[in-house]
């Protein structure tokens, strides 16, 4: 949720340059070119420049919090769903385990029925050479 805040945040802050650019046209150079001198609103000029300056380093900043907490919600998503994953595992008996056939696990994790169960009957059970897990 914050990051969809810190999104629409640099959607708004996005908005700003160019209304800043657009006073810098109309409020300082059209006004200069009119009267033939720039120095009367040199300030003014300044004052917006440092206007764009800072609303680039506020987006800069909102960009980079809202990367942080997209990256904080997706990496605790990855350790939930690593930490359901070895509890499942845990769960299970050691006769599963033991077995040697990754189907058995593999189907055992998706819920499903084991593989001596299915159509295909034990005959079809890999068999991993002793002392392989």
């Amino acid at each position: 949720m914050l990051s969809v805040a810190f999104s629409i945040l640099v959607v708004a802050v996005a908005l700003v340059p160019p209304a800043i650019a657009q006073r810098i046209v109309d409020g300082v150079f059209v006004p200069s070119v009119r009267e033939g001198t720039f120095t009367s609103r040199t300030t003014l000029l300044l004052s917006l420049i440092a206007g764009l300056v800072a609303a680039n380093v506020l987006r800069a900043g909102l960009i980079f919090l809202r990367n942080n907490s997209v990256e904080v919600y997706s990496q605790r998503a990855q350790r939930d769903l690593k930490q359901r994953l070895y509890d499942h595992i845990q769960a299970q008996s050691e006769r599963v385990l033991d077995e040697g056939d990754s189907r058995v696990v593999k189907a055992s994790l998706a819920g499903g029925a084991r593989p001596e169960d299915s159509e295909e009957g034990p005959s079809a059970r890999s068999t991993l050479p002793a002392g392989r897990p």
